[in-house]
Order: structure tokens, then C-alpha cells, then sequence
């Protein structure tokens, strides 16, 4: 009679051990390759931002004048002309387009023309640049923003939002999610400037009354020391938050007033985002 060998193999127990612990790492290994997917994605958000505030300037320097003939320019504004007129073509009315209005929204922002006539009309104004009368075709009640000549929405990618500014330092050194920025060339010299204001009252915002008070702001403030028409803050940080998905460092948007190309735009990282 022969010897039987004893059969050598894994109990279920250790079977059980083994995927236990193959699970647990292919979880680990998947969650990590998500965050790092997903930690670019936000990177590719910001990025792209920063590109976003760098195509205004170069609407500014090669201006499209998206308007027909069914617009009339001749009063400082743009408007429909009367049912059944013909305005005039492009290039032979009295105002000219001038640079980009851009205002914030939680997750972007909206940008215009800005339009003015192609010669001071108002000399009771001491800035040479409202002397112009800057003026911009303005969101509407049972108006189709999309029908806004030249206007243009802009929205963060991957479900990003922006921070909100720390109330305990000054607008130009804290992350702003409420902001308008005005990029102009002035009609007087030919040179682009960079005007940026914070913190205006949402519940206006696209209003008459509102923009006349927010030009007035924005190309009215004179610097005390150097008698100058002048920005009325430094510069503007924008900064975007991260998901709970994302993780990592906090990054954004920096720009400079006063800039005169998209050089001025700049990433913000994060020793800037958390100043």
C-alpha cells in the first residue's frame, strides 16, 4: 500500500485575508490617482482663467466691432434702432469702441464692449477720460443677454467657485469673488490702462445706476500725491477655491492696475492666495 500525500494549498481563510488586503490597496491606489487627477483639473481651471483675463486685453488691442447697421452709436450708447429704420454702418457713426467691461459672478465673469464718442463732448468733466463719455450696452428686463453685442460669459471649469475676501484686510490683499475690472484704451494717448474696483452692490449690478456710479468711481478717483486719474485699488486677487474632491493648495488670479498688456495677468499661488 502506498503513502498518501498530505495535499498542500490556502485555506479559505487565507484566501479571504489575501483579498481583504488586494481590495484595500487597489482602493488606496485608485483614490490617490483620483486626486491627482483631479488636483490637475483644478490647476487646468486656474490656468485657463489666468488665459481668460489675457484674451480681454487682447480684445482690447484688436478690437471686433460686432455691430450692424439695426444698432445706432450717437448719444454715448447703443440701441436698437426704430423698427423699420436702418442705422448707420459700421465705422461712420461718432463713437468708437474703447475697451472691455468685465464684472464678476460667482463662477466667472461677464465682459462687454465699452463704447464712447471719438471726441471729448462733455468738458464740464475734469477726467480726460470721461470727457468721452464711456458708456456700455447694458443687460436688459425680457432682454436676451446673448443678443448684447460683443458680450461674453466666462466660467470656471471643473465646478470651481471663487473665494470670498477676508474682511479684516484691504480689498487689494485679499481674494475677491465681487469685482469689476475695466480695460482701456484711452482715447486721448492711445495707451491701455487697468482700472479695478471691488466689492460693488450685486442687487444693482447691470443697472444704469449702477454703471454711472461705478465709471464715475473707476475713471473719476484722483491720487492725491500725483493729481493723476488712477485705479482705485493696486490690483485685484482672485482666488479659487479647491473641492473636497481636489485637496492641495489654493491658487488663482492676480492682476496689476494700471496694466497696460496681459503681462499684467499672473497666476497667484498659493504663499499669495494665503497672505
Amino acid at each position: 500500500m502506498g503513502i498518501m500525500k498530505k495535499q498542500e494549498g490556502f485555506t479559505i481563510i487565507e484566501v479571504s485575508m489575501v483579498l481583504a488586503i488586494v481590495g484595500v490597496l487597489a482602493v488606496t491606489i485608485i483614490s490617490g490617482f483620483m486626486i491627482t487627477i483631479n488636483q490637475q483639473r483644478y490647476r487646468d481651471a486656474v490656468n485657463a482663467h489666468v488665459m481668460d483675463f489675457r484674451e480681454e486685453y487682447s480684445k482690447v488691442t484688436n478690437v471686433e466691432n460686432s455691430r450692424d447697421n439695426t444698432y445706432q452709436c450717437n448719444t454715448g450708447d447703443i440701441y436698437p434702432v426704430a423698427s423699420g429704420s436702418i442705422g448707420a454702418d459700421r465705422g461712420t457713426t461718432n463713437c468708437v469702441i474703447i475697451g472691455r467691461w468685465i464684472e464678476s459672478n460667482p463662477r466667472g465673469f461677464t465682459s462687454r464692449p465699452i463704447y464712447a464718442f471719438d471726441k471729448p463732448v462733455d468738458t464740464r468733466e475734469a477726467s480726460p477720460l470721461m470727457q468721452y463719455k464711456p458708456q456700455i450696452e447694458r443687460d436688459e428686463a425680457g432682454k436676451d443677454p446673448k443678443s448684447v453685442l460683443g458680450r461674453s460669459e466666462v466660467t470656471l471649469g471643473w465646478q470651481a467657485t471663487y473665494e470670498g475676501p477676508d474682511q479684516t484686510k484691504p480689498d487689494d490683499e485679499t481674494p475677491q469673488n465681487n469685482y469689476t475690472v475695466a480695460i482701456v484704451r484711452s482715447p486721448v494717448t492711445g495707451s491701455i490702462q487697468t482700472y479695478i474696483m471691488t466689492g460693488q452692490n450685486d442687487a444693482s449690478r447691470g443697472t444704469a445706476t449702477e454703471f454711472n456710479a461705478a465709471k464715475r468711481r473707476l475713471f473719476a478717483h484722483k491720487d492725491r500725491a500725483s493729481g493723476a486719474y488712477v485705479s482705485p485699488e493696486q490690483r485685484l486677487l482672485v482666488c479659487v477655491s479647491p473641492t473636497s474632491t481636489t485637496g492641495g493648495a489654493t491658487i488663482g488670479v492676480q492682476i496689476a492696475a494700471g496694466s497696460s498688456t496681459s503681462a499684467g495677468v499672473k497666476l497667484a499661488t498659493e504663499d499669495i492666495c494665503r497672505r
